[in-house]
């Protein structure tokens, strides 16, 4: 066996067995049998049977496992801690009795984004964008003026013990900055038994959310058979929240859904915003339709809106980690050394 090293670093004998130059690897005046520690790998002619082989040594070492794509779930609690101990995100807290409208709002959102059809929001990134497209996939093609009964699938948790995560990172285009939103995608009947059973272990996250959207069927404040039992499970509903999250309770935004149905009426919207300080909570009110039914109503309508007014609330409420002042700021860095040192 006989081993060949060019002294030229460009060479590639070693790999190939031919001299960039042309040159007879027997004449070629570079060329060295017996030095073996040049940075080329050797390159070996075996003898097998009265056969040459060659035989190149391998780049690279063959990884310890195979590289792996993301899974097409949502992400569990142990991800989202990955993400948010690299950035800060916004956690919104999204409640819902059985088809109010949860998931239809984050298929709605994510069709939004990938058309490029929010005015002030751009897509930037996704850690669980097969989660959206798996949630969407309903709504994408259906015939002319024939759409599906439901858009999108009931959501089944693979862990029913815990929430599933859906993340977007967005460019906002008016405070020109980039902005990371975790939305859980949660069954109605998670919302269901909080109602009926007070049952919270599951919803524990809510107490680090920034902001809770409570998805309410517009359609139920519309019809007389139902309003008076609407109103008395979102009444409920609140009062749940607010003993479970006192003293530091967010900002709840009441969502009415199905705005292609008719908006409420003005006297349904004073009894919701009345919960509010009944409670002691913060409370707003927002109209969507993810999907419309209705020519004078675009699809996606208030999508944005409730974004924005989400966002805006959100950054209202955050306090600045590190205010550079001394004075009234409880977390104020100049408060942790001597001024007259600084």
């Amino acid at each position: 066996m006989m081993e060949k090293v060019c002294n030229q670093p460009e060479c590639t004998v070693a790999q190939t067995g031919t001299c960039l130059l042309d040159n007879s690897i027997e004449e070629c005046p570079h060329y060295d049998n017996e030095n073996v520690t040049g940075e080329n790998v050797p390159f070996v002619e075996e003898e097998v049977e009265g056969e040459v082989t060659s035989a190149v040594q391998p780049a690279l070492p063959s990884p310890i496992e195979n590289p792996k794509f993301p899974h097409s779930f949502s992400l569990d609690p142990v991800e989202v801690n990955e993400i948010t101990s690299k950035r800060y995100c916004r956690l919104i807290g999204i409640l819902g009795l059985p088809d109010a409208g949860k998931t239809a709002f984050l298929a709605s959102l994510y069709l939004l984004l990938s058309d490029n059809k929010l005015e002030n929001f751009d897509f930037r990134d996704s850690q669980s964008i097969m989660a959206f497209e798996e949630i969407s996939k309903g709504a994408r093609q259906w015939s002319e003026h024939n759409p599906p009964s439901q858009m999108t699938s009931h959501t089944e948790l693979v862990d029913e013990r815990s929430a599933g995560f859906l993340h977007l990172r967005l460019y906002d285009k008016l405070n020109k900055e980039n902005v990371d939103f975790l939305l859980p995608d949660l069954p109605g009947e998670w919302t269901t038994t909080l109602i009926d059973e007070n049952r919270s272990e599951r919803l524990e996250f809510l107490k680090s959310a920034d902001f809770i959207w409570i998805m309410l069927d517009g359609r139920s404040f519309k019809d007389n058979s139902t309003k008076n039992a609407a109103f008395h499970k979102t009444k409920l509903l609140i009062q749940r929240l607010s003993k479970m999250l006192s003293p530091n309770c967010p900002h709840i935004c009441l969502v009415m859904t199905w705005l292609d149905k008719g908006a409420p009426s003005d006297n349904v919207i004073e009894k919701l915003q009345a919960l509010g300080p009944q409670n002691g909570v913060s409370l707003s009110i927002e109209s969507i339709a993810s999907f419309s039914e209705d020519n004078d109503v675009f699809p996606g309508s208030g999508v944005e809106n409730l974004l924005r007014s989400s966002l805006t609330m959100i950054n209202i409420q955050t306090p600045e980690f590190w205010n550079d002042t001394a004075a009234d700021a409880d977390r104020a860095f100049l408060s942790f050394r001597s001024v007259e040192n600084s």
